[in-house]
């Protein structure tokens, strides 16, 4: 098990793998009953999570929730579990299984509350995350406001960035109900959290993420002036974190604030600017990504858009130009 810790450490998955599963296979005839079983479960399932063999994964964390909860033991262990099988439901849209594997996990790690404040919190955050997604959005605030209020006493190194990810889901989910005042509030109390977290990658892209997120709240509120400089602000932040996807996400995001407010040809430079970057990170995959074909279905639809809408100025000056009776 320890060389496959090391591999997993150094992301050799294949390595961590075949270690993982000769510890499975080792640990196979002393049965159910050796700690050493569920332990090897756990590993190999999260290695085939990483790997997206996500059934395999299921049915490998399944297999030790059932051992661990038939022998009562190790709290912390059958909330990981059930934690971790929350998050592939989730992952994948099941957000009914997903919020059914967050509850039997807080249920799980509450039997020593003191102990696992922070793993509740992390799965009160995930249900509030489900349950938005339902557009359930009061119990999504019920969940958030209760995972904020963990991360506002935590005394822990980086609870800053966790604490953000709740206020970023908050700001989402005022901002879907309409609330756009309520979600500028949030967002905005997000970066005075993220002021408190020391320089460090994680303090970059949690704050490109907010103030994605405010961006988005902004034009939602029809604020298209000032959407369009938050998410420049939001664009600069991706890029200092050196996160293509996101900084193609969010040029994306930019072209069609760009275009709501009938500027076309800023709308286009964004959009190419994004193709290039998505062309740029699928060649590594050798196909074409979901967000470069809508990014170029964006763009052409921009196009016809254009098209017509100059088609129907030189109309109009023909009918109605200088010198034309009326």
């Amino acid at each position: 098990m320890t060389v496959g810790h090391q591999a997993l450490r150094d992301h050799d998955l294949k390595k961590a793998e075949a270690c993982y599963s000769a510890a499975l296979r080792q640990a196979t005839p002393y049965g159910e009953q050796d700690p050493r079983y569920a332990e090897s479960l756990h590993a190999l399932a999260l290695i085939y999570e990483l790997e997206d063999r996500f059934d395999a994964s299921k049915r490998l964390y399944s297999a030790e929730l059932r051992i661990l909860q038939r022998l009562d033991v190790d709290y912390s262990s059958q909330g990981m579990a059930l934690n971790e099988l929350a998050k592939m439901e989730r992952g994948v849209g099941h957000l009914d299984a997903a919020l059914h594997y967050y509850s039997q996990a807080v249920i799980a790690y509450g039997k020593e509350p003191v102990k696992f404040g922070w793993e509740i919190a992390m799965c009160q955050g995930g249900a509030g995350d489900c349950y938005k997604n339902k557009h359930e959005y009061a119990k999504a605030e019920t969940m958030l406001e209760q995972a904020i209020s963990f991360w506002q006493k935590s005394t822990v190194v980086g609870h800053e960035a966790y604490m953000g990810v709740c206020l970023i889901t908050l700001g989402e989910v005022h901002s879907l109900e309409g609330r756009y005042t309520d979600a500028e509030s949030t967002y905005k109390r997000d970066l005075r959290n993220l002021e408190n977290l020391g320089p460090c990658p994680d303090k970059l892209v949690a704050t490109a993420a907010c103030m994605e997120g405010m961006a988005q709240n902004y034009r939602l509120a029809a604020k298209y002036d000032v959407a369009i400089a938050t998410f420049k602000q939001a664009f600069s932040g991706w890029e200092n974190a050196e996160r293509p996807p996101e900084e193609a996400r969010c040029l994306m995001e930019l072209g069609e604030t760009y275009k709501l407010c009938g500027k076309y040809s800023d709308a286009a430079l964004s959009f190419k600017k994004a193709i290039s970057l998505l062309e740029t990170i699928d060649r590594q995959y050798h196909n074409e990504s979901a967000n470069l074909i809508l990014c170029k279905q964006m763009l052409a639809t921009l196009d016809k858009a254009n098209s017509n809408e100059r088609t129907n100025t030189i109309h109009v000056q023909t009918n109605h130009g200088p010198g034309t009776e009326q």
